[in-house]
């Protein structure tokens, strides 16, 4: 009986029979053109691209508390630019400048607004401009804390971890739509544990980092095993009242630490692009990334997610007295709003934020900073 060695020493002599080490490198050579041509290929069509792309791997790192967050001083082509303390936007400093009330916009991709042109057109960057436009009493500076993929029990940990520091006097905690997808059955690879963090090896950091081809193609595998795995999994008419109870506990917690830290809270309605009342043709149009985004849940269920979240969001902003902005539901369904119908256009962005900005100036939210800042002043002295 021939041992394993044997078989493979033959094995290798009959390829090498067939091909020669010669024309083993000419093919390795030939793989290695062909790679770095598409590569410059896939740059070039990546910098003068009209259409927005909405994902960006390689601006994200694995972090030690968060599952990942944003490299500082990343960019992409001139459309994402982050700064030296890791939140997509202009250059700030840790500390709070004199005069200055400061807002944080907390959230998944949509408040990092993945599908707008630029930095400037993000709806946080909006709201500053409109914020400074018609309030002259202090400077405004609103902070871009969203990082795409996160859902609340991260934003807690970003906030505790990373924003508190920052001193801000308002939060902006837009959550729901990567609860919604989280509550039911998140597709997990076979090969690791619930909550587990897959490992990097160097050489695949680097090609996550640096390649847009192996970036591309690891995306587009990615959207094909789960479109594989959503065929095979069973999708559901409702959303689970075990995640909702968990969305319900950590949104009151981060509201809670956030208050007992002078700040006040704000929690506007996650909005679509898609709605009941629409004909069940253009509903399925309009939430078709939804509906791959969301593989555990039916059109129904999906429905049913929104409804259900929201009716939590503004119950804990009632229980802990934070300002619920329900003004978004105002927001046009389709496509001149909504990049594919969860996340903003440029046009999506620019009316949240004069939604979340008329709200903050009727409400009197900045005089309220003021006030308070005035009367820790005068305890003080």
């Amino acid at each position: 009986m021939l041992d394993r060695d044997h078989i493979w020493a033959k094995l290798r002599h009959s390829l090498l029979h067939f091909i020669s080490p010669r024309q083993i490198l000419k093919l390795a050579l030939m793989v290695v053109v062909v790679c770095f041509s598409l590569e410059g290929l896939l740059c070039l069509r990546e910098r003068y691209r009209t259409a927005i792309g909405g994902v960006y791997p390689e601006i994200f790192y694995q972090h030690e508390q968060l599952r990942h967050t944003l490299i500082p001083n990343a960019t992409h082509y001139g459309r994402v630019a982050v700064n030296s303390l890791g939140f997509r936007g202009p250059e700030i400093t840790l500390e709070k400048p004199p005069n200055t009330i400061r807002i944080v916009c907390m959230g998944g991709s949509t408040t990092f607004d993945t599908y707008v042109s630029s930095n400037d057109k993000t709806w946080t960057q909006r709201l500053e401009a409109l914020l400074k436009q018609k309030f002259d009493l202090a400077n405004i500076q609103v902070i871009n804390a969203g990082v795409p993929g996160y859902r609340v029990l991260d934003n807690l940990i970003n906030l505790q971890t990373r924003l508190l520091v920052l001193n801000p006097d308002i939060i902006i905690d837009y959550d729901g739509h990567n609860d919604v997808q989280a509550n039911r059955n998140i597709y997990l690879s076979k090969n690791l544990r619930l909550g587990e963090v897959k490992t990097l090896d160097p050489i695949i950091k680097f090609l996550q980092e640096k390649s847009l081809l192996y970036q591309k193609a690891t995306l587009a595998l990615r959207y094909f095993e789960a479109a594989r795995e959503s065929e095979k999994s069973r999708r559901y008419d409702v959303v689970s009242e075990t995640g909702l109870a968990n969305f319900e506990r950590v949104l009151s917690l981060l509201v809670y630490s956030s208050q007992r830290n002078g700040i006040t809270v704000i929690l506007p309605r996650v909005v679509t692009g898609f709605r009941k009342e629409m004909p069940s043709a253009e509903q399925v149009e309009n939430a078709k990334w939804a509906f791959h985004f969301m593989r555990h849940l039916t059109l129904k269920g999906i429905f049913d997610g929104y409804d259900r979240y929201n009716q939590v969001i503004k119950k804990v902003a009632h229980e802990y007295g934070a300002l619920y902005i329900d003004e978004t539901a105002k927001i046009s369904d389709g496509h001149e709003y909504f990049a594919d119908g969860i996340h903003f256009t440029d046009k999506g962005a620019e009316l949240v934020a004069k939604i979340i900005g008329d709200e903050i100036l009727k409400r009197g939210l900045l005089h309220d900073v003021l006030s308070r800042r005035q009367q820790r002043t005068m305890h003080s002295n």
